[in-house]
């Protein structure tokens, strides 16, 4: 004999919803250390995503409910790194922080020694390599734009041209750019140098660097380390980057056509124009354009001064065919400019020697015409240990470059290195 249980209908509701909100959430608990693996009280842990939380007890533990379809709990605790860690098929978890001040123990090289951020009494700046990619440009002084607080660059904007860099403002009447150590060699000048072979860049900016570099430091310090080799296999790694540099329309400067330049020359109350004409009542765009020892100015198409056959460079007898609208000089003089890098570096070596080279070319369009910028560049840096109390190398770098346009066009060649 089978019997029959029949719940009352809130009853059977409720033992429904039960069971769906326990199937649709689980049950993490977990533990949150700090330094010296000692529990990390008070820590507030939340689903990611949600305003769903709770904090650890006085050992660290805790324990959490997650609603189905989230997979990740964040932690977070006064002094320590944000951290986010992922559960989706843990149901007990271990979470270990991070100081938040641990960027305080980054080692910077301030001269001829390297000390903690944390020890620095001076005013230091250290600027991210990798971020100096995301400015494509020939030379390191270009690249450092809103790259650090109180460091100021400006530049003509001509393919290749050096940037101008202030570190401490204007000091004198007279040279004001800050030093630049390239691997240990001071220089004034570091537009040669390769931006894809640079390790690191710190900036001094206070007087402290005088205490180092002498009155050449005034102006500010940027010390820069290239590339060195580290043991193990050769690493050779390919970086390549081709883009376009162009005016767009609204940089464009709004230029008056021919018809609108006439009517200027009317309102101006221009008496005669060579081109135009010796009546300003009758001002139009001629046929053509006479250049000559003996005649400059417009001329119909039928004027025989317009015959094909008298054209000749020598003596000098231009004609010039004209357009009713005039023509855009601006829109003939500029072009989109192609700028493209390509960098080749092989990397490597043992607990005695160690090397590193590194190959680029480096090509930028004006986007005037007949304006641009070229360079080869080969940099070699090796280091040998011969003893334990001695080790010698050098750190070479040649480069070639071709300027064309402006006032630095023209070949150059230079060798640097120690």
């Amino acid at each position: 004999m089978l019997a029959k249980l029949i719940l009352p209908g809130g009853l059977a509701l409720f033992l429904m919803l039960s069971s769906f909100v326990s199937f649709a959430q689980k049950m993490i608990t977990g533990k949150v250390t700090g330094a010296d693996n000692q529990p990390a009280s008070g820590a507030t842990v939340t689903v990611a995503g949600t305003t769903l939380g709770t904090q650890t007890d006085a050992n660290g533990n805790f324990s959490i409910n997650v609603p189905a379809g989230k997979n990740a709990l964040t932690i977070t605790s006064v002094g320590f790194e944000n951290q986010t860690v992922g559960i989706a098929d843990k149901s007990t978890i271990t979470v270990s922080l991070t100081r938040a001040n641990a960027a305080l123990s980054e080692v910077v090289v301030t001269g001829y020694s390297a000390q903690r951020k944390k020890d620095i009494i001076g005013a230091v700046s250290v600027i991210n390599t990798e971020d100096l990619k995301t400015t494509p440009a020939a030379n390191l002084a270009a690249q450092l734009q809103g790259r650090a607080a109180g460091v100021t660059v400006s530049s003509t904007g001509a393919p290749g041209a050096a940037a101008v860099v202030r570190i401490r403002g204007f000091q004198s009447f007279g040279n004001n750019n800050p030093l630049y150590i390239i691997d240990g060699v001071p220089t004034e000048d570091p537009s040669l140098l390769n931006p894809q072979d640079i390790e690191s860049i710190q900036v001094l900016k206070d007087a402290t660097a005088s205490a180092v570099y002498g009155t050449r430091a005034a102006n500010g310090v940027l010390i820069v380390t290239t590339k060195q080799g580290k043991a193990g296999r050769m690493q050779v790694s390919y970086e390549n980057y081709i883009g376009f540099q162009d005016v767009t329309e609204k940089m464009k400067p709004d230029m008056l056509n021919s018809p609108e330049y006439i009517e200027y020359l009317k309102r101006s109350d221009t008496k005669s124009h060579p081109v135009f004409g010796s009546n300003p009542a009758s001002f139009a765009v001629p046929d053509y354009i006479i250049v000559s020892a003996g005649f400059k100015g417009g001329v119909a198409a039928s004027d025989p001064r317009a015959n094909p056959s008298l054209y000749s460079l020598d003596p000098l007898y231009q004609i010039l065919k004209t357009d009713p609208m005039g023509t855009n000089w601006f829109n003939e003089i500029s072009r989109k400019g192609i700028m493209q890098s390509h960098q080749l570096t092989a990397a490597g070596g043992t607990d005695k020697a160690l090397y590193s080279i590194g190959l680029n070319y480096f090509n930028q369009q004006g986007v005037f015409k007949y304006t641009g910028y070229e360079r080869y560049t080969i940099r070699a840096n090796t280091s040998i240990k011969a003893k334990d109390y001695l080790r010698f190398g050098e750190n070479l770098q040649v480069s070639f470059e071709e300027r064309l346009g402006g006032d630095q066009r023209g070949e150059r060649c230079l060798v640097t290195g120690i």
